[in-house]
């Protein structure tokens, strides 16, 4: 789900829209200036700048914003 600029994803899943990014399992799809890669684990934590942020992608829920404060907040 979205909240203005922030995003939700619960255990592997993850969706957003626009310049936001389609993780399903250990996929992540990216639309427009994103990039499509895999993780190979499903617990591994991969974390790389994508359009001047670091973004941090696992297991589990979490809620990030993609604004001023780009650190993943983990939900669980």
């Amino acid at each position: 789900m979205l909240f203005g600029n922030w995003e939700l994803g619960i255990g592997n899943w993850e969706l957003g829209i626009g310049n936001w990014e389609l993780g399903i399992g250990n996929w992540e799809l990216g639309i427009g200036n994103w990039e499509l890669f895999l993780n190979s684990q499903l617990n591994f934590l991969a974390l790389r700048a994508r359009s001047q942020r670091l973004t941090a992608r696992g297991v589990g829920c979490r809620v990030w914003g993609v604004g001023s404060d780009p650190t993943p907040q983990w939900m669980g």
